[in-house]
């Protein structure tokens, strides 16, 4: 028992050196690099797998601070709102690959999913391609357009995304 305890907990030790507890306005907690201050911004950046600590610079730029861990950013909220039950998102053991992926369980149905329940459905003439790996990798095909195979999905876009109401800005990293 006690070894199991030792490894658990250098793994919590390794992960919080060089990180610091934060809280937002808003009341959202987290861990953030060392050097984060006061008035740094937690933020959702397209394209990236994990919120980023930014500081501003002044003519809207912000400097990477380093990427963080906030509780209610993790999951697509600041993107897609809360979700809502009977789904959760779990780890998830894909039965094809044999590969541990982020999966959304049905509570009700005990089914997992890989695609995000808030997207809702695909718009007219585009469809989701079976293939052997979209378990970790969705491709989505416009039969209406003809345009080659993508794993951007349309839901997800800049456009797609505001018109969803989600508060989108353009800013420049430095």
């Amino acid at each position: 028992v006690s070894a199991h305890f030792d490894s658990s907990f250098n793994f919590f030790i390794d992960a919080l050196l060089g990180r610091s507890f934060f809280m937002t306005h808003e009341g959202n907690y987290g861990l953030a690099p060392e050097g984060a201050r006061v008035n740094d911004s937690i933020s959702v950046i397209l394209g990236c797998s994990v919120p980023l600590i930014l500081r501003p610079t002044g003519n809207d730029q912000y400097q990477v601070v380093g990427e963080a861990f906030c509780h209610g950013f993790m999951r697509g909220e600041a993107l897609l709102g809360p979700l809502s039950s009977p789904f959760d998102v779990v780890l998830h053991r894909h039965e094809k690959l044999g590969y541990w992926v982020w999966a959304f369980i049905d509570h009700k149905t005990g089914m997992f999913r890989v695609e995000d329940p808030r997207l809702g459905p695909l718009p007219t003439g585009i469809r989701r391609l079976d293939h052997t790996e979209e378990g970790l990798r969705p491709v989505f095909v416009d039969d209406k357009n003809g345009a080659e195979p993508t794993t951007q999905d349309s839901r997800l876009t800049i456009e797609a995304l505001r018109n969803r109401g989600v508060d989108l800005e353009d800013i420049d990293l430095v």
